[in-house]
């Protein structure tokens, strides 16, 4: 049994790629929003080079550190598929993977990969949570260790939900728009460089993911210019989780502006739920297509 992202998406549970995808997600979460909260500390979080940077090593750590427990805790390589955007797009460009590979056949070869997605998404979920729990834990200590500063007084009166608010809100028709460009932008070019053949180009496997965090780095520094983007589906559904603590705590002086911030947030994942769904399919289906016509072979394990 492979951790190759077709292996991993046949089975209904490969507890090795459920523990790396866990790990994956639990140092991306963990490692962006202490970056965010540092970003407060610095009085730099509204510097858009600081803050692209930081989040594009956040997510080089989030790749290379599970490399580091794959050298004690697998036998062979792991290859985290970190983002639930990438998952939808494997399972559909390698389920349709011999599509235009059969000789008379010009029709759809295969089916999604539909059997590994409960628990990789259930990883990747589980891992976001526990990352987040793990920052409230850093959070509240750096709180403890400034109570006495007065150069941080403001973080008294400083709580996690201030890590979320945003100076200006976009319409809700300006975020589906910006969220599909830029989750367009992101699937149509990260599954795509992390298939590179090493053979013919001479790369090998860290040098494609240099290239992978490369792109995530360029992306998330123009969509800076936009306030980001949700990069991976765990950051709405955190806010939505802390928007709603925030509802249930409210008292009748902020109900009314707690239940507006509730339902955008509401509103914000279920748009980010639907594109994260939608735009892989299309543009692994648009990928078969391109290879069907090419006669192209891909591996689909």
């Amino acid at each position: 049994m492979t951790n190759l992202p077709g292996s991993a998406l046949r089975r209904y549970w490969n507890p090795t790629a459920f523990a790396f995808e866990f790990i994956t997600v639990l140092f991306l979460v963990f490692f962006v929003f202490t970056w965010m909260f540092l970003s407060f500390l610095s009085k730099k979080n509204k510097n858009k080079i600081f803050l692209s940077v930081g989040y594009t090593i956040a997510t080089a750590l989030a790749f290379f550190l599970p490399w580091a427990f794959a050298s004690i805790g697998s036998k062979l390589p792991v290859y985290p598929m970190l983002n639930p955007l990438v998952v939808i797009f494997q399972s559909f460009l390698r389920g349709f993977g011999k599509t235009g590979q059969v000789v008379g056949n010009n029709g759809l070869i295969g089916a999604p990969l539909w059997q590994g997605l409960p628990y990789i998404f259930g990883a990747q979920i589980l891992g976001g949570f526990v990352g987040f729990a793990l920052f409230i834990g850093l959070f509240y200590s750096f709180k403890l260790m400034f109570k006495s500063n007065s150069d941080y007084e403001w973080l008294k009166s400083f709580g996690i939900a201030g890590l979320f608010a945003k100076e200006h809100q976009m319409t809700l028709g300006k975020y589906s728009l910006k969220e599909a460009i830029f989750i367009t932008m992101l699937i149509a070019l990260l599954p795509f460089s992390a298939m590179i053949d090493t053979t013919n180009y001479q790369l090998n496997h860290f040098q494609i993911k240099l290239i992978e965090i490369l792109i995530v780095g360029i992306i998330i520094f123009i969509s800076s210019y936009f306030d980001f983007f949700a990069f991976h589906l765990i950051f709405p559904l955190i806010e939505l989780v802390i928007k709603t603590a925030l509802l249930v705590e409210s008292n009748s002086d902020n109900k009314k502006e707690n239940t507006k911030a509730y339902l955008q947030s509401l509103y914000k994942f279920l748009i980010v739920l639907g594109l994260t769904i939608i735009i892989p399919i299309i543009i692994a289906f648009i990928a078969v297509a391109i290879k069907s016509k090419t006669g192209v072979i891909i591996s689909v394990s």
